[in-house]
């Protein structure tokens, strides 16, 4: 839009020269047919003050027009500088944003990383808890076999204990009968003597 104004700027330059010279050579020249035909009527003066004033009107116009476009020029480069302006504000306030947007991601890239840090070291220490618990539940079996065994042990001990128990009161009760025999074999023995 602004180069094609450009253009008809400078076409209207050019026509605006291309005219003033043209009016300086018209001048020149019926300058020079005046002098040469001083006593030539009246009517061609006058037609040449018609063609003064044609070429003064048409440029007159020409340059209305030029100053037209120039200031419509100035007006449009106000306007697109507004805008590159404007853009400018946008675009630093859309860097602003995208500066904290950073600082943000990479807050939370260091947050996740530190997360991941933690969450390998409690698997870390879930698998030794858990080797623990295997080697507790091995421990908790052997003390229950144990248990066992020394339950079992101490059912046999207590069995062989009463077997034990039975046999001396049955020594003993069979000592206090013959110890009760002899005595009376003594005493009638005695009495026989």
């Amino acid at each position: 839009m602004l180069k094609e104004k450009e253009i008809m700027i400078d076409s209207i330059r050019r026509q605006l020269s291309q005219t003033k010279e043209d009016l300086h050579l018209k001048e020149q020249e019926l300058d020079a047919y005046m002098r040469r035909a001083v006593s030539e009527d009246k009517d061609k003066s006058l037609i040449e003050r018609k063609e003064k004033t044609r070429i003064h009107k048409e440029l007159d116009t020409l340059e209305k027009n030029y100053m037209e476009l120039t200031h419509q020029r100035k007006a449009d480069l106000t306007i697109k500088q507004n805008e590159i302006e404007n853009l400018n504000k946008v675009l630093a306030q859309l860097e602003e944003q995208k500066t904290v947007l950073s600082k943000k991601a990479d807050a939370l890239e260091g947050e996740n990383r530190d997360f991941k840090k933690k969450l390998i070291l409690k698997g870390d220490q879930f698998e030794m808890l858990e080797k623990e618990f295997a080697k507790l539940q091995d421990k908790l079996r052997d003390v229950q076999n144990h248990e066992f065994n020394l339950s079992t042990a101490k059912e046999h001990q207590d069995a062989t204990l009463k077997i034990q128990e039975d046999q001396i009161t049955k020594i003993t009760n069979r000592y206090q009968e013959d110890e009760h025999q002899w005595r009376e074999d003594k005493n009638s023995f005695q009495q026989k003597v």
